[in-house]
């Protein structure tokens, strides 16, 4: 999965609840977005994305903040790197 694509399916998981598409491209903030489930539907994403699980210390707020950080993540760590 490309960049694009994981941005793509990511803005799908976070807006399926009514959240606004537009609203989270403008704020490019999560907090107070999405909840615990949203975010467990977000890590199965970003996994199966990178082909493999997301090391725990990789799980923070601030790892999760909007979605450029997100992707940020995901591409660090589809290199190897954390």
């Amino acid at each position: 999965m490309n960049e694009s694509q994981l941005r793509e399916k990511i803005l799908d998981v976070v807006c399926e609840n009514g959240v606004d598409r537009q609203s989270i491209l403008a704020s490019q903030q999560l907090a107070g977005k999405i909840d615990s489930l949203k975010l467990l539907e977000l890590i199965e994403v970003l996994e199966d994305s990178i082909s493999r699980p997301i090391p725990e210390e990789e799980l923070t707020e601030d790892n999760f903040s909007s979605v450029p950080v997100i992707l940020q993540m995901a591409n660090r760590l589809a290199q190897g790197a954390r």
